[in-house]
């Protein structure tokens, strides 16, 4: 039983952070901003692999 009562927490939880996090993307995206990942490395670096 006890084990439940952890599960159900858990999920709980769980729902409450995939919907703090579509709330986040959500405000991010509602003014016009572009939601996407910035690049690791600028092109000096990248041509730095490249050349490797």
């Amino acid at each position: 039983m006890a084990m439940q009562v952890i599960s159900v927490v858990a999920e709980f939880e769980r729902g409450l952070l995939l919907e703090l996090t579509h709330a986040g993307i959500a405000q991010t995206k509602a003014p016009g901003k572009r939601f996407v990942r910035l690049p690791a490395l600028d092109e000096e670096q990248k041509n730095g692999v490249s050349a490797c």
